[in-house]
């Protein structure tokens, strides 16, 4: 709701530099955008149940390769068979089972994807806060 409400700053100062009555006009579009970013969030019952749906780095790398070496092998796999039954139509059919092997493989996020969990640094936020709340307690 925050970034709505950043988005919708912006506009209401786009509105006011064109010399549109802006206050209303930014109020009509904050209250019409309301609901759609209430129903954009996810319950809390619902995403504590899921699990996680990411990738890390590492992971992104491994599917990649992945995805790139059952490809390969099952297009000179599928060329080698359809040559040797002078059919193309079976090396089609091998080269998509290899195309959905590689999809059932590599796109859910699996949990070899995600051995090495990205840290990421606190919000400047958090920092400014916490360095308050420390400098009142002194």
């Amino acid at each position: 709701e925050q970034s709505l409400h950043n988005i919708l700053m912006i506009v209401e100062h786009c509105l006011k530099a064109i010399d549109i009555q802006s206050t209303s006009a930014a109020l009509v579009l904050y209250n019409s955008c309301l609901p759609i970013s209430s129903m954009l969030q996810m319950p809390a019952f619902i995403s504590s149940r899921l699990p996680a749906l990411y990738l890390d780095f590492e992971g992104q790398r491994l599917a990649e390769q992945l995805f790139q070496w059952i490809i390969i092998s099952f297009s000179v796999v599928g060329f080698c068979w359809g040559y040797y039954c002078q059919q193309i139509s079976q090396m089609l059919y091998v080269l998509a089972a290899g195309v959905f092997l590689s999809c059932l493989l590599v796109l859910p996020p699996w949990p070899m994807y995600r051995r090495n969990p990205v840290n990421w640094a606190r919000s400047l936020r958090e920092s400014e806060h916490r360095s308050i709340s420390s400098k009142k307690n002194r």
